[in-house]
């Protein structure tokens, strides 16, 4: 999948950012492209966890550090 954000929102010269997805729809890779003083940025999930008691879904900061 891919899209484009605000350039100012990830610091990024273009605002592209391109992500993987499983089967079941769940974000498992993702770049942000072109981020300033950084250049491309990569990120994988490392940890799917989910509670079912509520709407919590705790985000690894790997993946956190994708967005």
């Amino acid at each position: 999948m891919q899209f484009q954000i605000n350039r100012e929102d990830v610091s990024s010269g273009t605002g592209e950012v391109e992500g993987w997805l499983s089967s079941d729809a769940t974000p498992v890779k993702g770049i942000i492209k072109d981020v300033i003083f950084f250049g491309d940025l990569w990120g994988d999930l490392i940890k799917k966890q989910v509670t079912r008691s509520g709407r919590r879904v705790k985000i690894p900061d790997t993946v956190k550090n994708m967005l």
